[in-house]
């Protein structure tokens, strides 16, 4: 399989981590952003591979586990931010119907301009549910996916002596 290499340049460990985070154990959020970017979904069948850079010794294990879990809880939270999408969708496609179906029913009680309003207001529901279903949760899956695959990251540490 072939390797695709995320270089990363850091004067010391802690860079690596929020300064925030007494423990030093959260990463950084550029750091992550950095990752995430360079590695796009024309990369999945390359495996990644962090290749760090840095002037002093670095934890591997530590870095390991840190990216680790915080790949771990992007990956839930994609699979909750998922299922409320389902949830929104089908709720948007309910409510559209619902319009639709009353202004079809109701076209003699009410004048046309009413009924153009809940026709509008059907397909707009309507439209937002196709939406979610053919933009917003492909491009989840493919955040997951993303994810999933740089789980597995090896990381390479070429210290400066």
């Amino acid at each position: 399989m072939k390797l695709h290499y995320i270089d990363i340049k850091v004067e010391k460990e802690a860079d690596l981590y929020n300064a925030f985070d007494p423990n030093g154990i959260v990463l950084n959020d550029e750091l992550i952003d950095y990752i995430i970017d360079r590695y796009s979904e024309k990369d999945f069948q390359e495996r990644p591979v962090l290749r760090i850079t840095c002037d002093t010794q670095i934890d591997r294990q530590k870095l390991n586990q840190a990216l680790e879990h915080h790949l771990l809880t992007k990956i839930n939270k994609n699979k909750r931010e998922r299922k409320l999408n389902a949830i929104q969708q089908w709720r948007l496609f309910a409510i559209g119907l619902v319009f639709i179906v009353l202004g079809i029913t109701l076209h003699n009680m009410f004048s046309s301009v009413a009924l153009e309003v809940l026709s509008i207001i059907g397909s707009f529901a309507v439209w937002e549910a196709a939406n979610k279903i053919l933009v917003e949760n492909p491009a989840k899956k493919i955040e997951r996916l993303k994810f999933e695959k740089l789980l597995g990251t090896e990381v390479v540490i070429n210290e400066k002596k």
